[in-house]
């Protein structure tokens, strides 16, 4: 894809959110025009890039790029979309794409139109219920239904098979006859051309029995003139007035003939008698004016209805963009609480940091000084048991030097002591045991050995 031609893309996309999903005219023409040219030159990888682009556009502009430059596609583009296209998700913007991709569709192709609005349909089943979604039912009717010639008319519905067909058919039924207060029922005169189509076409008889049975009933509630339209349909089909569906033989009856005379008309004061068919068509389009005057009726009042609602939802809107406005106010409140928060926490994850790093530092020495004062105290227990041994050695060295110095002094004194122990006491020996026993206590006294106190 040429760069310029995506790189404006992009831009219009960024435009359609900024501005709150909305484009003006001129921008999106530019968009549908400018996508044309990019489905044109999507092949092969460059899907992706264009399915970026439905995606981002809006509806309108998707759909219209797709019919515009559908009948130039390469097949392969084609398969891709009608692969992919009903796939996406649910959402009301990619509800209403793929209507309108289906209706953009069916005006230049309307075999693979048909095929893509099956598909589409399917997928726009009630999430919950039976009752589908206010917009989907909206763009239907506005897409399929409206116009005298109406883009349903134009399908060859016996082109698939029924199973393939139930979801179109479902949805055809319930925007057909079924009301909301958001969409209410079609007036008859707007029902009765999808009617006539079902009949003619023979998609009458793939209806549901529930939905041919709601069909007749309506039906019934119609005036004649109406009836009468329908009547002729069935008389048109091969199997003619004899062939008539079930439930519609109540259209064989003879009308009732009013019970009271029916006052003057414009016609009867005319000069000169009308032929009975000229009376019949008089009739017949004047009950439609009348019906078509009651319904334009009905269908102001539901305007003035749908424009209160719509005042309603932009006081809804403009209440909720100001909570919007207020809680992105408090988010950024919240978000700059929590960046101080944040500051906070790093500053005290630093500190802790920090005094983690002196605790460490702190264990670590107080290790060291227990590994030393351990070394230090079995150190002390060694010198203390060295010294021990030393007191003991030099004790028995100096008890052994003592009993030796005080035996070789007494070994004398003891020898003399030996030598008097055999003779006869005298005076004279006496004295002199007496000065012996004085001279070994004296050198008692020298060694240390006090015998006085």
């Amino acid at each position: 894809m040429d760069q310029t031609l995506q790189e404006r893309l992009s831009a219009l996309a960024e435009i359609y959110k900024q501005q709150k999903f909305k484009l003006s005219k001129a921008q999106s023409d530019e968009a549908a025009s400018l996508l044309a040219q990019a489905l044109l030159a999507s092949v092969g990888p460059a899907h992706d890039t264009v399915d970026g682009f439905i995606r981002a556009l809006p509806a309108d502009s998707t759909a219209k790029a797709i019919g515009d430059s559908w009948p130039q596609q390469p097949e392969a583009t084609r398969n891709h979309f009608l692969r992919t296209l009903p796939n996406l998700p649910r959402s009301d913007r990619f509800d209403r794409l793929k209507l309108l991709t289906a209706a953009a569709i069916v005006d230049v192709d309307p075999l693979n139109g048909l095929t893509f609005l099956c598909t589409a349909c399917t997928s726009l089943a009630p999430r919950s219920g039976t009752h589908f979604a206010v917009e989907t039912v909206q763009v239907f009717r506005k897409t399929f239904l409206d116009g005298q010639d109406a883009r349903i008319h134009r399908l060859n519905i016996t082109a698939h098979p029924s199973v393939v067909t139930a979801a179109l058919l479902n949805l055809l039924t319930y925007c057909l006859l079924n009301t909301s207060p958001h969409a209410p029922t079609l007036p008859p005169v707007f029902q009765l051309p999808t009617v006539k189509w079902l009949l003619s076409s023979q998609a009458y008889n793939r209806l549901k029995p529930a939905h041919q049975t709601q069909l007749v009933e309506t039906i019934k509630k119609w005036n004649t003139t109406l009836q009468d339209e329908v009547k002729k349909t069935l008389d048109l089909l091969p199997s003619g007035p004899s062939g008539l569906p079930p439930g519609f033989e109540f259209l064989l009856a003879p009308p009732q003939q009013p019970s009271t005379p029916q006052p003057p008309t414009e016609a009867s004061a005319r000069p000169g008698p009308l032929t009975p068919q000229l009376e019949k068509q008089s009739l017949h389009w004047k009950d439609l004016l009348a019906e078509l005057k009651t319904q334009l009726t009905n269908l102001d009042q539901d305007l003035l209805a749908a424009n209160d609602q719509s005042a309603k939802n932009q006081e809804e809107t403009q209440t909720l963009r100001t909570s919007l406005a207020n809680a992105q106010t408090h988010i950024q409140n919240l978000r700059e609480e929590l960046g101080k928060k944040a500051e906070e926490n790093e500053r005290n994850a630093a500190g802790l940091s920090t005094a983690q790093g002196i605790a460490t530092e702190a264990k670590r020495r107080a290790d060291t000084l227990e590994a030393t004062v351990a070394e230090l105290k079995r150190n002390h227990e060694q010198e203390v048991k060295i010294l021990a041994s030393r007191v003991e050695t030099e004790a028995a060295q100096r008890l052994d030097t003592f009993k030796h110095d005080l035996a070789r002094v007494l070994r004398v004194d003891y020898a003399d002591f030996k030598m008097a122990s055999g003779k006869p006491m005298t005076p004279e020996l006496g004295e002199a045991l007496r000065d012996l026993l004085a001279a070994i206590f004296d050198h008692l006294q020298k060694q240390g050995i006090n015998t006085k106190d």
